[in-house]
């Protein structure tokens, strides 16, 4: 007996919701933001300071937030309206990337300064990734959940894979720090998406355990990781992020 599907129970009816739709244009936009600065930072700091080790612990900035702030992050998350949390972590992530443009355009170099604006960057763009898992979930229904997941994530991937060519359409620009610049437009433009999206968050007084509770898990889990520890270390050892040159 052969088994029928309509468009709708394939998926294909989540076009139709207005939240995945904002959504994912949001995902898109910043996915694309994300890769150009990703990439250019570094290249930027070696034309500032000619200097390898410099363009190297730009890099390594980058990464750590991802290492240290993926323990607790999720128990922030769950306990903030998550709509002005991808909010607030899109604008924040604009705002810094035009000081980050005007700094580089005149020449100011603090290398300790650009270290840290970078890894606020990319602990914002950490935070923003784990709320919009969230906002999806809250956004459509399950059956729709596997299907908007795997959108979420070809669009992720296939912005990695289209890097060299976005930061090829960069180096062309007359100035590279103006990918900067355009990085925070696509970003200004995903905060006006966020802002029209329409969802009603569960309440937050219900969950069975307190913050520090969930804390001290995150925190139990992660010192008992061993190898995630060692590769922190040696990360820090290589890198000496902050034996200024």
């Amino acid at each position: 007996m052969g088994v029928h599907y309509t468009l709708r129970e394939k998926g294909i009816g989540k076009w139709k919701y207005d939240n995945f739709t904002l959504l994912l244009s949001a995902g898109l936009l910043l996915s694309i933001g994300n890769k150009i600065y990703e990439l250019l930072l570094p290249l930027l700091m070696y034309q500032l300071s000619e200097s390898s080790i410099i363009m190297t612990q730009m890099r390594t900035a980058e990464l750590l937030p991802n290492l240290f702030f993926g323990m607790f992050i999720g128990v922030i998350v769950d306990r903030v309206n998550q709509k002005k949390w991808a909010m607030a972590m899109v604008l924040f992530q604009a705002l810094i990337l035009f000081v980050m443009y005007e700094m580089f355009g005149r020449d100011i170099y603090k290398p300790i300064l650009y270290y840290l604006l970078g890894i606020m960057l990319m602990t914002l763009n950490y935070g923003n990734f784990n709320v919009q898992i969230s906002l999806v979930k809250i956004s459509l229904p399950m059956n729709k959940l596997t299907s908007a997941n795997a959108k979420l994530s070809f669009v992720e991937t296939f912005v990695g894979i289209m890097g060299p060519v976005l930061l090829s359409m960069v180096l062309i620009l007359s100035n590279m720090e103006q990918g900067l610049l355009i990085a925070a437009f696509l970003y200004a433009v995903s905060y006006i998406l966020l802002m029209r999206l329409k969802v009603n968050e569960p309440e937050k007084n219900n969950l069975q355990t307190s913050f520090w509770a969930d804390f001290k898990a995150g925190w139990r889990e992660f010192s008992q990781n061993k190898a995630l520890n060692i590769m922190l270390f040696l990360l820090y050892k290589k890198s000496n992020l902050w034996q200024l040159p």
